[in-house]
Order: structure tokens, then sequence, then C-alpha cells
């Protein structure tokens, strides 16, 4: 039933928000048309000295130094939080990873998609596979002596409203704002006190995971944090001013792309690192220009398709119907576009031609594509579920591709799917203006 609500809330709630939110001023851009973006102001923003003066942030800053400079060496970072952290499409893995590798910090994984607070902490049954308490993992991944070298940031909470506001919908409106502050509030404050007792001297702050929140989600993470006086970050990503980005910072209207991810990581970074450490977290391309010679090349023509065989699930399955894939070469950090009539195309991202995929996606793809880290080995990409051209930006792990054209269902193909020309390219610096962010975009709104 828990299962079943979660998808209903992803489903449901954009209707009822149009029908008991009629003056909402949010909108929303098609990601597939080339959007022109806003001139975003790059002046400085300072972080609030409440937040710099902060005990746990003091303490912070003092351990990622310790860390840096060699002095730690068991120092770990770790995210409670849902689909915001754990999307499909921001790769926030490979990212928290990387960025605070450069730290000598290690990353910990604990969001999932679709999760409540209670399913973080208690495990949630009803998905498949099980999901097991993330509070747990948290507490055994743990360093320090009850995780005194563990930094946490706890940016859960969207899951609760909109399940709390979709179950209580009557009449055609959701339940009043005070009744959604206080269901809320109880059920943070339950998650912050569940790594507090099971974690002690755990460095804990509290988080915006994006900045484009529900108000009331806004509002109570800063009640709670005041009140367990916890650290607050907010994010930097405010969607009245990035809507006009959203291809390149977000996916849909919540969830940040790969470089809304690399943003948002930056500004966490920035307000709990100072000096050498803080020089570190600089922000460097994600995109790798490919060879000249490659640039107006079809990667696929003359590649042998492969019709009897996709790379689907956890092993290769036969089903003994007519499939199609192709594995492509490809130089990592680069953007390819891929021309197919596919309506559902599932592309597998391999440091080794023997890697498969170690579980499958979760969740819609969008109309960008979408990007996930499995394993520090294996990624994932589902492109989007319309005809024409599809973008995909390629990890720089990558050593090679794998690309299952197939339809929504993933199982029966037409003859157009079997038989249309598959066409991938690589994107040239100048056609990707429009979709990778400038260094400019990438810096607004960021502490300097």
């Amino acid at each position: 039933m828990t299962k079943k609500l979660n998808y209903l809330t992803i489903i449901l709630l954009p209707l009822l928000l149009i029908s008991c939110n009629k003056t909402s001023k949010e909108t929303t851009t098609n990601t597939q048309q080339v959007v022109t973006p806003t001139k975003t102001d790059n002046s400085t923003y300072k972080i609030p000295e409440k937040t710099q003066n902060h005990p746990i942030v003091l303490k912070i800053k003092a351990l990622i130094t310790s860390a840096k400079n060699g002095d730690i060496n068991d120092v770990t970072f770790h995210t409670a939080g849902d689909s915001k952290r754990d999307g499909v499409a921001s790769m926030d893995k490979i990212n928290y990873a990387r960025a605070f590798g450069k730290l000598g910090i290690t990353y910990k994984h604990h969001a999932v998609s679709s999760i409540t607070t209670a399913q973080w902490i208690n495990g949630n049954p009803h998905t498949n596979p099980k999901t097991e308490s993330k509070l747990s993992e948290l507490k055994q991944d743990a360093t320090g002596d009850q995780g005194a070298h563990s930094i946490v940031e706890f940016s859960l909470g969207t899951n609760d409203l909109n399940t709390y506001k979709v179950k209580h919908v009557s009449n055609g409106k959701f339940p009043p704002v005070d009744a959604q502050k206080k269901f809320l509030k109880a059920e943070l404050l339950k998650g912050i006190e569940a790594i507090q007792k099971a974690l002690p001297n755990a460095l804990l702050f509290v988080a915006e995971a994006t900045g484009i929140e529900d108000p009331v989600l806004k509002e109570t993470l800063a009640i709670v944090a005041k009140e367990k006086d916890l650290p607050l970050i907010k994010a930097p990503l405010d969607y009245e001013k990035y809507q006009n980005l959203q291809s390149k910072f977000f996916v849909d209207n919540h969830h940040p792309s790969v470089f809304g991810s690399y943003k948002i990581i930056q500004n966490t970074l920035r307000h709990l690192t100072e000096g050498e450490a803080r020089s570190t977290i600089k922000y460097n391309t994600l995109y790798v220009t490919p060879p000249a010679d490659k640039l107006n090349s079809n990667l696929a023509h003359g590649i042998p398709i492969d019709h009897s065989v996709r790379i689907y699930d956890e092993i290769r399955i036969d089903k003994g119907e007519p499939f199609r894939s192709i594995t492509l070469d490809v130089v990592g950090g680069a953007m390819l576009k891929i021309k197919h009539p596919g309506s559902y195309n599932r592309v597998v991202f391999l440091d080794d031609e023997n890697l498969g995929i170690l579980k499958k996606s979760i969740g819609q793809p969008s109309e960008r594509g979408s990007q996930a880290l499995l394993s520090p080995q294996r990624l994932l990409n589902d492109i989007n579920k319309t005809t024409g051209v599809k973008y995909i930006h390629i990890p720089k792990e990558t050593k090679k591709i794998v690309i299952n054209l197939e339809n929504e269902n993933g199982a029966t193909f037409d003859e157009k799917i079997l038989t249309s020309p598959i066409e991938v390219y690589y994107m040239s610096k100048d056609e990707i203006n429009t979709y990778h962010p400038s260094l400019k975009e990438m810096e607004a709104d960021l502490p300097q």
C-alpha cells in the first residue's frame, strides 16, 4: 500500500496542485526544447553569520581540514534524503563521491527515491526489492566514536508532506497549512532524533534539498533546525529564478539534473569548508571534447546490431523476443545525441566491456535523459520516452556504452523499431552551449 501511495503521489500531486493552487506562479517548461537562459546575478552570496559561526559548522570545517591534511583518514559524509539526492538524473552518488574524495573524505549514500522519514528510519517492506532501514545502514557506515568522524546531511521531508497532502485531500482541497506543518514537523523531528540517538557524536546539519521545495517544507525545515539547534544550509536553486534554466539544472519541476546536483554540492561544500580545503572545490567543466575526427561521424555506422539479447536488470536476458542493442566505444565526459524512433531507450554506461547493470533505474525517464551511478563502475541512463533526438552526458569514467532500443514496456517491438537506423553523434562544444551551463551560470548564487 505504501509503495502504491508513493507512486500515486508522484502521479496525482501535480494535478492536485493545479486544482488546489490555481494562483501558483510555478510554471513548467518543456525541457525537450532549447531554452534561452535568463541572465543570472553572479553577485557574491554571503553565508549568514549564524551559519558560519554555528558550533557544528565550525567542527565540520575543522574535521574536513583534518581530512584534507591527512591528519584523520576515516572521515565520512552521509546523505539522509530522498529522490532529490537519489534521482536517476542527477548522478548524486558520483558527484558527491568525486567532490568529497578531493578532500580525503569517503562518501556514503543513504538516500532513497520516494522514501518518507519513517521509511528511512524503519525500512519499507512494500518496495521491490525491500528497502532496508537506512538509519541502520548509516549507523553501520559511520566512523569515529559514535559517529565523531561522520558528517550527516538531513534533507528528508518531501515525500512525508506530499503523501500527507494527497491522503487528506477533501473536496478537491489539500488539508490546512497548519495541519501540514504540524504533521511534517513531527516526522522530521523523529528522523533527526533517531540519528542523534544512534550517533550522538555525529556532526548533523539540516539542508534544503534543492531550493525549490514546497514553502511548507522550507519553513518546517527551518523550524526544526532551530528547535534542535542544528545549522541549516539553504540550497542555491530557486525555482522562480531558475525555471528558464530548467533544461540545464532540472529534469522536471523538482529533481535536479547532473548539473543541478553539482551546483548544490558546490553550495554545501562552500558552507562547510575554508582555506585550502575550499580551494579544491572550484567548478571544473563536466564536458570533455572528443577527437575532431569523431565529431561528425555516426558512431553506430557499421557496428553490428544484436537482435537476440539485451542488457536488462542484473543479468543478460534472452526471452526469445526480437530485441536490438548496440555496443559502442565512447569518450568519457563527452555528450551524445541519439536519433532513433524507439520510445524508451536504455543506455548502460560501462567502464569495462564485461560489466552489466547492477540494478534497473527507479522512476520515469526524463525528457532530457537521466543518469544514475549504480556502483563505482556501473552507470545507467534511461532516455526519454519521446521520438526524435535524445541527449545524454557520458560520465567521465565510462569506456563503453550499450544502447538497448525498446518500446515503453520494454518487451514488444514493432517493425519500425527493429528496422530503423540508429544514429549516434558526439555533440560539439558549440552544439551544447545551450545545454551545458557556463562557468558564470554554475557560479551564480554560490558563496564565493
